[in-house]
């Protein structure tokens, strides 16, 4: 019986896995037997089939491979979970009978469950485990450094959990947002997120430092002109090299004379707050002192390597700006 292409191609899929009829299955042979064009569709199923199959056994083979190490996993993790209940239990039983008070070991528990956070949380955390393994490990780190604090009667604890903070924020966020779903917002401004959150713990923990140590004029003197300039500068080039649709040779020559220029008026700056205030009375942080290149003795070294760094950074920069400049008006 003689069948159409358009039958045979509909019958092609349930031929390729067997499950046709034995009439259809003798009429698409029949067809086969002379039609290139079917032969070569079917050549193609077969094809897709295996590959289909191939990938289905693949996934199943790594799905099987990850149970395995995760069960792996959990057992390690609760084998080192258990061996970490026994310097608490220890430690527990100790200060009961020494003190007849649970006090340092509070110290010890928060200590334990700082290196848990560590070493077998992460044993039990399958999806993103960098984001709740350094969650974790910031939580456990402000329990310690609080119960320290308590322990041993300071007033120290906000000015340590800002400075951790600062610090852990700085390194493990731009990783953390990463980890994290990129949708909406979040997939286009992880920088500017990244970079907000260092500008507001910055200024916590300046706030705190403050606090901690009674600070006078001369300590909000120094610091607040100097984060109200720089703040600023740095928001300044941070949006410019993020939001610019520059190359990236104009975006390093911008960075490289920004932060050259910066780093030779923060130190003037910084002399002119020092006499302001009191701290100093040196005639030479009056005015910015000029470069003597042939001149080396301990009056001009500092400021020759100053203008050396300003000088040399000012030449890359401009460098980097007229071949990037050169090569954009190029592809324009």
């Amino acid at each position: 019986m003689k069948i159409t292409c358009d039958i045979t191609q509909d019958l092609l899929p349930l031929y390729a896995d067997g499950v046709c009829s034995s009439d259809s299955r003798e009429a698409v042979e029949a067809h086969l037997s002379y039609c290139t064009k079917c032969r070569d569709m079917l050549k193609l199923l077969k094809n897709e089939s295996e590959e289909t199959a191939l990938a289905r056994e693949t996934d199943s083979v790594i799905m099987d491979q990850r149970k395995k190490q995760n069960r792996r996993a959990f057992t390690v993790g609760a084998v080192i979970s258990g061996i970490l209940l026994i310097p608490v239990l220890v430690c527990l039983i100790v200060n009961l009978a020494v003190a007849q008070a649970l006090d340092w070991f509070f110290i010890v528990l928060a200590s334990l469950a700082l290196t848990a956070s560590v070493t077998a949380l992460p044993l039990f955390v399958y999806k993103h485990r960098f984001t709740v393994t350094v969650c974790a490990f910031t939580l456990t780190l402000m329990l310690l450094l609080m119960t320290v604090c308590i322990y041993v009667g300071g007033d120290w604890f906000f000015v340590a959990a800002a400075g951790s903070l600062f610090g852990l924020t700085a390194v493990c966020l731009p990783i953390v947002l990463a980890d994290m779903p990129q949708i909406g917002a979040l997939k286009r401004h992880k920088a500017l997120i990244c970079f907000a959150a260092d500008t507001l713990l910055y200024g916590v923990l300046i706030l705190f430092v403050g606090l901690y140590i009674n600070a006078d004029n001369r300590f909000w003197g120094i610091v607040l002109p100097l984060s109200a300039i720089y703040i600023p500068v740095a928001w300044v080039i941070f949006l410019l090299l993020r939001y610019c649709r520059l190359n990236g040779l104009i975006k390093g020559g911008i960075l490289t004379v920004g932060l050259s220029a910066a780093s030779f008026f923060s130190n003037f700056l910084i002399n002119r707050l020092i006499v302001k205030f009191g701290f100093e009375s040196r005639p030479e942080y009056e005015s910015i002192q000029p470069f003597y290149p042939l001149t080396w003795n301990e009056a001009t070294v500092n400021q020759n390597i100053q203008w050396l760094i300003l000088i040399s950074g000012l030449a890359v920069g401009m460098v980097l700006l007229i071949v990037g400049i050169t090569r954009m008006l190029k592809r324009k």
